[in-house]
């Protein structure tokens, strides 16, 4: 199996994560914006 090689990928909208619980229920919604995510990790 050969390394994956290193990608660019460009998005511009918005990354949703849902926190669930073991009962299967929702307790949280976190909306995250994809440009200051990747601001964030450059600084």
């Amino acid at each position: 199996m050969q390394p994956l090689k290193p990608q660019e990928m460009k998005h511009s909208g918005i990354i949703t994560v849902k926190g669930v619980n073991n009962e299967g229920q929702v307790i949280a919604v976190k909306d995250i914006i994809i440009e200051q995510l990747l601001m964030e990790m450059r600084a």
